[in-house]
């Protein structure tokens, strides 16, 4: 009988103890490991926000090479990431996807352990000279009956950060842009005559997509890169050319360009754009000028109008559409004030 109360007893005093364990400990907790690698900030990124590369790096991968991988989603959206399914019990079954992109600076996700249920985490990567520091965080979050599981979820996952950053920080800095699989962005910087004026450009079919402000990006770099080498110096604002626009196929031929040669246009006439208000009319095109970012409608409505003042004016189109950047975010602004001049040009 002593045996059994004693027994009861051990029993009563673990569950309080299990109960106090879960009553204290914390109802979240942040796991993070920090890492510098020597190498610019997009050749970081282009390993961390690419799913498809991190069999190359990440820590799980290599305790069970025969698992199964399902890619789902699209690269560089919300919700783009990846299925897996083991039999190894270190590696299990889930899914991890991201939900949030703030430029290249931070990728936040979803993570899904079957039997573990949703957490969390974020990757914050920070470039510094010519290093980037990257952080990897989980952020669990537990129900009341598995937070004592808080109090080791560092000791789980701390060392498996460590060596994943570990294994990122040798891939990158000891392979070529060719075998991080990074494409270039596109053909060469060439030089282009557009509406009689001399460009440099880099022109290129790319997806209509919130992709789009980065690929302009990376090739006004390369396109100021070539007119230093170059000794050329830009007479103008950044433009962008837009070939062909197709919504039905979510893609656009489009030029990153910036002038060689000085462009003056006489003052012009004023005339009144449909549901927009006045526009500048000149002997060979007319213009519009936009205030307002660039993910704002009105450039899909000041474009609309343009066209329909060209084809209610008996007017046919020459050439591609041009925005002209006169102030953007190199300018140091807010997105909404920034100016852009749309021109349409005609016979």
């Amino acid at each position: 009988m002593k045996i059994l109360k004693g027994l009861l007893y051990f029993i009563l005093i673990l569950a309080v103890a299990y109960l106090l364990a879960c009553a204290f400990a914390p109802a979240e907790k942040v796991i993070e490991r920090s890492e510098t690698i020597n190498a610019p900030l997009d050749k970081v990124y282009s390993q961390v926000a690419n799913f498809e590369r991190w069999e190359a790096w990440d820590p799980w991968y290599g305790r069970d090479t025969s698992q199964v991988r399902e890619m789902m989603g699209t690269p560089g959206e919300p919700g783009y990431g990846y299925s897996w399914k083991s039999d190894n019990d270190d590696v299990g079954s889930g899914t991890m996807k991201f939900t949030e992109y703030e430029g290249q600076e931070k990728l936040t996700y979803e993570l899904y352990f079957e039997g573990m249920g949703e957490s969390s985490g974020y990757f914050l990567l920070e470039e510094m000279s010519e290093t980037t520091k990257v952080t990897w965080a989980y952020i669990s979050k537990l129900p009341f009956f598995q937070r004592f599981l808080n109090y080791m979820m560092d000791g789980f996952l701390g060392p498996d950060f460590e060596k994943g950053l570990a294994n990122l920080k040798k891939l990158v800095e000891n392979s070529t842009d060719e075998e991080l699989g990074i494409a270039p962005i596109g053909p060469e910087v060439s030089e282009n005559m557009v509406h009689g004026v001399n460009y440099a450009m880099v022109k290129e079919e790319i997806a209509i997509d919130a992709g789009m402000q980065d690929w302009f990006s990376k090739a006004y770099g390369a396109i100021y890169s070539y007119c230093e080498e170059m000794g050329k110096a830009p007479l103008g604002p950044p433009c962008g050319f837009y070939y062909t626009w197709d919504m039905e196929n979510n893609k656009t031929t489009a030029a990153a360009a910036v002038p060689l040669t000085k462009v003056e246009y006489e003052e012009g006439e004023t005339v009144s754009l449909e549901g927009l208000g006045d526009a500048t009319l000149r002997e060979n095109h007319i213009m519009y000028n936009m205030v307002g970012s660039y993910s704002d409608t009105g450039f899909g409505a000041a474009h609309n109008a343009l066209e329909k003042w060209c084809n209610d004016n008996g007017k046919t189109m020459v050439g591609p559409a041009m925005e002209e950047y006169v102030k953007g975010p190199g300018d140091q602004v807010a997105p909404e004030e920034y100016v852009t001049n749309i021109y349409y040009f005609f016979e």
